[in-house]
């Protein structure tokens, strides 16, 4: 629908859609966003440029057109991997701050056409003086850094996109080379900081409150909301699980007229559950709603998060709609374990990060035996959440949980965002938690809980970490490793083992001949074959496997994934330490994640590639052959030799693989 506008006169596109929000002719362009808790992406053309006009003013209007070109093109013609639109943000706040920067540097750099080398190199010290300087405060970090490079090299490939208008090309890549973090790393040396987990000491009488309100406001509230409801005239739906408990529960009501009715209050707590002014209890009962539906919303938001570890957005993607004929929402499922003897709980939302379009996946959220009453917490905030917002719950509507805003008689909820998340689950907590002075200030982030979360389970039993890993939906054991075990001294052992057995799985098959790997690795274990065989013992698979493994731990060997191949990691041969420091650091114990990529990998004798990874390979194969293609027509010489070389890489990979596995390839897959 959006192909090639960026390749047209600027007079045939003024008027044609660039996405289902927004024309090309608009000072800001919008985007429609899937992603749950998300509201629309959108670019501002209105930039403050150095004369005290805008990028929109018609002196800019050729830089203007040109920019526009250039973001179209990343958005939908991009020369890696498509952009997912969340993750544009970044591009489009350095795309910005450099069309403001262009303008201070009118004269020297006026288009795009006269973004050198030394200017980038300018541009950048720029970003650092400004948003770094000397402020410990200050949070930007190398990372931060690498995204306004990483905006510029991303800039000079679409440079054959853009070809028909040569001021928008950047000529050559503008840092020689050289990639994104090792620019901002020689720029800028202050790391990224791990977001922490819930302090120990807020966790848990957060998560306290929170449970109790699930087994006692919330049973009130469901009751007033079902009364204000049926007052107000509104429709509701059959009864699910947890409000067919409402019957049990004495009514709360009563009524000074037709329409008001008096809250309902709960004993034993630290102060009342609603601070409403009485005089304001029968004439305001929309406001009073609002309020309770708030803080009983952040309480089941709390238990959710801490006892599930969702992402925010997959907690703002849950479902109610359509209902199971058990009465269920449909994000809740009950299903039989493999044994039968217990009943397994599970969440179901939607995956957008990881995967390339969302997915429906599936949490575990508890299990109870076979004939039990028992329903597990998150699950319980679940029902409460779909009992107090039965009445908006429709197929126009069929989110789980709601934003009710604040102002308004009438209630009339919509979905949630992520920043409403946050707010809702502080607001309950600054409201009903005794918590310790220290902490009377904080605010916890929602990506908090899903680091304790992970913490809990670690700690719990050591032989989780894989698990972790798939109900977190990584796509490897190291990604958890990197977000979530950190320095933790207890989980990094862990973590060790586990990728341990990992190499004693590779090791194993190809000693026994279970599993065929290409690399250079394999040429030299199997050069070292005679020395391994003898030191292993005969018998049964399960003796030689520990026996590797007692060899392998020994020898302090592991083996770390990546989408390319494993990294049967020596520090002796690391390429990925060698090209950050310039030698091999014999004191790494794991990659260089900063450097590691599948042509440095290639070079390495680390490396091992299976069946697995083919994938990775023929994709990668293709894509860079495309590349090449485009960029020899379009006479870019520079990224076309660099699209031939990764090609003919892959080409050589995917040989070799084909020879030892079987597996039809393309013999002349090479680019000649």
């Amino acid at each position: 629908m959006f192909d090639d506008l960026h390749k047209k006169d600027r007079a045939l596109i003024q008027s044609s859609a660039v996405s289902a929000l927004s024309y090309w002719e608009d000072s800001v362009w919008r985007f429609p966003v899937e992603t749950a808790g998300h509201g629309h992406v959108q670019m501002n053309w209105d930039v403050e440029m150095d004369d005290e006009q805008s990028l929109v003013d018609p002196d800019w209007s050729p830089l203007l057109d040109d920019a526009k070109r250039l973001y179209f093109s990343v958005l939908y013609h991009n020369k890696r991997k498509q952009l997912k639109l969340l993750s544009i943000g970044g591009f489009s706040s350095a795309f910005k701050y450099l069309l403001s920067w262009m303008s201070i540097q009118a004269n020297e750099c006026p288009t795009f056409s006269k973004i050198t080398p030394e200017k980038a190199e300018q541009f950048v010290k720029t970003v650092v003086r400004h948003k770094g300087g000397d402020n410990p405060d200050l949070a930007i970090t190398t990372d931060s850094i690498a995204v306004y490079v990483n905006m510029l090299i991303r800039l000079f490939e679409q440079g054959a996109t853009v070809r028909e208008f040569p001021s928008a090309v950047v000529p050559e890549h503008p840092f020689n080379g050289r990639s994104a973090f090792a620019v901002a790393k020689l720029q800028y040396r202050k790391n990224s900081q791990r977001i922490p987990p819930v302090p120990e000491d807020l966790f848990l009488p957060v998560m306290t409150t929170a449970t109790r309100w699930l087994n006692g406001p919330a049973f009130e509230l469901m009751a007033a909301v079902k009364e204000y409801s049926a007052r107000m005239g509104h429709e509701i739906a059959e009864p699910g699980p947890r409000e067919t408990a409402l019957d049990r529960t004495p009514a709360p009501f009563t009524p000074d007229d037709d329409r008001a009715f008096a809250m309902p209050r709960i004993d034993g707590f630290r102060i009342e559950w609603h601070t409403i002014k009485r005089r304001l209890i029968g004439q305001r009962p929309g406001m009073t709603m609002r309020n309770l539906m708030a803080d009983l919303t952040g309480a089941c938001l709390v238990v959710l998060q801490g006892l599930v570890g969702m992402r925010v957005n997959e907690l703002c993607s849950l479902a109610a709609y359509p209902r199971h004929e058990n009465g269920l929402p449909y994000c809740v499922v009950v299903r039989p374990s493999l044994s039968g003897r217990e009943e397994i709980f599970v969440i179901r939302g939607t995956l957008h990060k990881t995967v390339e379009a969302p997915t429906e996946v599936e949490w575990i959220a508890g299990s109870r035996p076979v004939g039990s009453n028992h329903i597990p917490l998150p699950v319980q905030a679940a029902l409460t959440l779909q009992a107090i917002y039965l009445p908006w719950i429709g197929p126009n509507s069929p989110q789980l949980i709601k934003w009710i805003g604040r102002q308004g008689g009438d209630l009339s909820p919509q979905a949630l965002t992520i920043a409403q998340v946050s707010k809702l689950q502080n607001r309950f907590i600054d409201k009903y938690v005794d918590v310790l002075p220290e902490y009377k200030k904080y605010r916890i982030s929602t990506h908090q809980w899903r680091k304790s979360f992970a913490l809990h389970i670690i700690r719990s039993d050591e032989r989780l970490l894989a698990a972790l890993a798939d109900h977190f939906k990584h796509l490897s054991i190291v990604m958890t490793e990197q977000a979530y075990v950190g320095t933790d001294i207890g989980l990094l052992g862990l973590l060790k083992d586990t990728l341990l057995m990992d190499a004693v799985q590779m090791l194993e098959g190809i000693v026994l001949g279970g599993q065929r790997y290409a690399g250079k690795m394999v040429e030299i274990i199997e050069a070292n074959m005679e020395s391994i065989e003898a030191a292993l013992p005969d018998g049964p698979p399960e003796k030689v496997r520990e026996e590797l493994k007692f060899l392998l731990e020994d020898e302090n060997f592991r083996m770390f994934g990546a989408e390319w191949g494993g990294c049967f990691f020596r520090p002796e041969t690391a390429r990925c330490h060698h090209e950050l420091t310039g030698h091999f650091d014999l004191s790494a114990r794991r990659p260089c994640y900063q450097t590691r990529r599948a042509d440095l990998c290639c070079s390495c004798s680390n490396l091992l590639i299976s069946t697995k990874h083919l994938k990775f390979w023929r994709e990668r194969h293709a894509t860079n052959v495309a590349v090449y293609k485009e960029n020899l027509e379009a006479g870019n010489k520079v990224v076309a030799d660099v699209a031939k070389s990764r090609a003919d890489n892959s080409a050589a990979v995917l040989r070799r693989l084909s020879k030892l596995l079987n597996v039809e390839e393309d013999e002349n897959a090479s680019i000649h």
